[in-house]
């Protein structure tokens, strides 16, 4: 009887990664990091005129068939099981390969720490403060920015200002940026609250951020006392 048989997969990975295309095990899960495109090719014993897999009703993959030879492609956004289904010019070919099993591993976001100052603190409005942050991700950065927000003792907030602290890097970054308060007109009573954002080198720009640190300039009673 007919069978479809002989199928071949192999793993294109997002460029991001710089990773080369290898195989894929047929007949069992294979792990793809997200954005990873699955090359499909394979054999029928017979004249083909459809195959194609399905994980739903509504999540199908018709592949192009040239004779009784087929190609196409996956590119799953989620872990599923995708069975086969196939067509010959005699009706419906039963004997397929086993169902094609993807688990599909996703991007991580940054993880960044802030490390010193370790607690919110008072300050004077002209002074350099030496911070001291530690960014990491399973593949590496793009962006790594300071986020600062002045405000003002009566509630006022001014817009944030964003001061870029390294382009792409590794999975690590360590680093130690100084925040010169002199340059923000900051009086007594106001606050600045920094954070530090870490974007990742993936297609999908994921963004880690630190705790917020709050550096206030005393009020003239606080001074006082």
């Amino acid at each position: 009887r007919p069978f479809v048989g002989g199928v071949v997969l192999r793993a294109i990975y997002p460029a991001y990664l710089e990773r080369t295309p290898e195989g894929l095990p047929v007949g069992e899960v294979a792990r793809i990091p997200r954005g990873t495109r699955v090359e499909v090719e394979g054999r029928a014993s017979t004249a083909l005129e459809r195959v194609y897999v399905k994980k739903t009703e509504s999540d199908s993959v018709l592949f192009q068939v040239s004779g009784q030879a087929f190609t196409g492609r996956l590119q799953p956004a989620e872990s599923g099981r995708w069975d086969w289904y196939a067509n010959g010019s005699r009706g419906a070919i039963t004997d397929v390969p086993l169902p094609i099993e993807i688990e599909v591993i996703p991007d991580s976001a940054p993880r960044v720490e802030l490390v010193s100052p370790a607690t919110d603190t008072l300050i004077a409005a002209t002074e350099r403060i030496q911070l001291e942050v530690t960014a990491t991700d399973d593949h590496g950065f793009s962006t790594i920015e300071l986020h600062s927000t002045r405000t003002a003792a009566r509630g006022a907030a001014d817009a944030p200002i964003a001061l870029r602290l390294s382009g792409t890097q590794g999975p690590i970054w360590n680093g130690t940026p100084v925040l010169d308060l002199s340059t923000r007109g900051l009086k007594a009573g106001d606050a600045l609250r920094v954070t530090i954002v870490a974007t990742d080198n993936s297609p999908w720009q994921q963004r880690g951020e630190s705790r917020v640190l709050v550096l206030r300039v005393p009020t003239m009673g606080e001074r006082r006392v």
